[in-house]
């Protein structure tokens, strides 16, 4: 990886932050479509799958790990197992990172619906179902821009290296 990919990857993140932090806190108190929390998931996810691989191509790069996983749920595993502690991922943090892939797939394949009138919506996981408060979202989005912070910040660090 060389330094501007990993601009770009940062860059795209940002992007994505941009456009979810819009949806949320703009569009939405405009337009009150109910769909914008959901359309806004897809772009929060899309920003920690860029900040995660421009962090983790580094590591690569600087020879911190042998390999990276190809499979995308065992990137975001390897990630959160081992640079938990090194970037200070709290349990707020770990559960956006882990649980917005599900809920984007869940949404791809329309395994959802809104309760009238409510600030939520319910999510079908296999068997079962789970609420997901709108607020909910708003903290995803809140944590996945500390994650950009603490991954950009971390990266900063070695810029010179490259």
């Amino acid at each position: 990886m060389n330094f501007e990919n990993k601009l770009d990857l940062l860059d795209q993140a940002r992007k994505e932050l941009i456009i979810a932090d819009h949806m949320l806190y703009v569009t939405f108190p405009l337009v009150k479509e109910k769909t914008l929390f959901l359309n806004s998931l897809e772009h929060v996810n899309l920003a920690i799958k860029f900040m995660v691989k421009a962090f983790l191509e580094r590591e690569e790069k600087m020879k911190n790990i042998s390999r990276l996983p190809k499979n995308e749920i065992f990137l975001i595993n390897f990630f959160t197992k081992e640079y938990e502690a090194r970037l200070g991922l709290n349990k707020k943090t770990l559960e956006a990172i882990t649980l917005l892939p599900k809920l984007v797939d869940a949404k791809n394949r329309k395994q959802y619906f809104f309760e009238s009138n409510r600030d939520y919506f319910i999510i079908k996981e296999g068997f079962g179902t789970r609420r997901i408060e709108f607020q909910k979202i708003k903290d995803f989005l809140n944590e996945a821009k500390k994650l950009y912070k603490k991954i950009s910040d971390d990266l900063n660090k070695t810029d010179w290296m490259f």
